[in-house]
């Protein structure tokens, strides 16, 4: 699954680089065009607050999804936090245990790289006494391709 997909580059590489057989794309924006009109995508034009019951009826009773990517842009650093005990904490269970978990958050305008720092620990702390996440095995990285107050956490569902 992709949160905050549009315009759909997480999407496109589940979808065709990693041959997911299907990505739940979720997103109010549209998908670039080429990304929307591949097979094994479904494109849920909403929020995710909004998506959960569609997403667990097309996933089907008992299964769980194996990939969570994130790059949206959120109103404020504590959507992040919610969206996150939204998923992880859904009925029935949409992310299984041991699942890839990449979720990309970003500081709000007027954050320095120093606060913001601080600001991505705080965050980590937040969903390390969760429980969400394999403590040894997260990380929070600052990519590449990633912007001066851009991190990264890749970790593995708890």
């Amino acid at each position: 699954m992709d949160v905050g997909s549009a315009p759909g580059g997480w999407t496109k590489l589940l979808a065709v680089d990693k041959h997911c057989a299907k990505v739940f794309s979720v997103d109010p924006a549209d998908l670039d065009p080429s990304v929307a009109k591949l097979e094994n995508v479904f494109h849920l034009r909403s929020k995710i607050q909004d998506s959960l019951a569609t997403i667990s009826s097309e996933l089907g009773l008992g299964k769980e999804l194996d990939v969570l990517v994130s790059d949206m842009c959120p109103h404020n650093s504590s959507e992040l936090v919610d969206v996150l005990r939204l998923l992880m904490g859904a009925t029935p269970r949409l992310i299984r245990r041991g699942a890839l978990v990449v979720f990309t958050f970003k500081a709000l305008t007027g954050c320095s790289e120093a606060t913001w720092d601080l600001l991505a620990r705080e965050f980590v702390e937040e969903i390390e006494k969760e429980g969400w996440l394999q403590e040894e095995k997260t990380r929070v990285l600052h990519l590449m391709a990633n912007r001066a107050r851009e991190r990264t956490l890749v970790g593995y569902c708890a």
